[in-house]
């Protein structure tokens, strides 16, 4: 129940992002993929218990939801998209939290067998690079939410 909860926060938060950006045509178009600009928050973080915690915890503070994590080690590094970039960056800065800012990607897709696949072989005919990638979805919701950043 909790995690179908959460998706439909993610799936939620993800809509409104689409709404406050525009597609890369410029118009919702039904027969290509609507992807919503964003821009992703990357922290560097030492590998301990607590530190990632501590590194949002200025974000929460602060009223700003966190819509895409992805995180991982040795490397130490924390990617988020927030529903609110501008509020995230002053609350990182405001609490001494080191971070850059990179574009990245939101479209959600179908959530059926194949149609990742289908979405990325798309980006690889384009020539995109993924420089990262993650998605979500629940076990009954009907569309999943992909978030990704390329070489620029």
């Amino acid at each position: 129940m909790a995690a179908s909860r959460a998706s439909r926060r993610i799936q939620s938060a993800g809509q409104r992002i689409a709404r406050q950006t525009e597609c890369e045509s410029g118009t919702p178009n039904k027969k290509e993929d609507h992807v919503a600009k964003a821009k992703q928050i990357i922290i560097k973080v030492e590998d301990r218990p607590g530190t990632v915690a501590a590194s949002i915890r200025s974000l929460s503070e602060a009223g700003v939801n966190i819509v895409s994590v992805l995180a991982w080690n040795p490397q130490g590094t924390l990617q988020l998209v927030t529903d609110n970039p501008r509020k995230a960056a002053k609350a990182l800065a405001a609490a001494n939290v080191a971070f850059t800012e990179a574009a990245a990607e939101i479209v959600e897709l179908p959530n059926k067998p194949g149609a990742l696949l289908a979405y990325l072989e798309k980006l690889a005919k384009k020539g995109v690079n993924l420089r990262s990638i993650c998605a979500t979805t629940s076990k009954t919701g009907r569309k999943a939410v992909v978030v990704w950043t390329a070489e620029s």
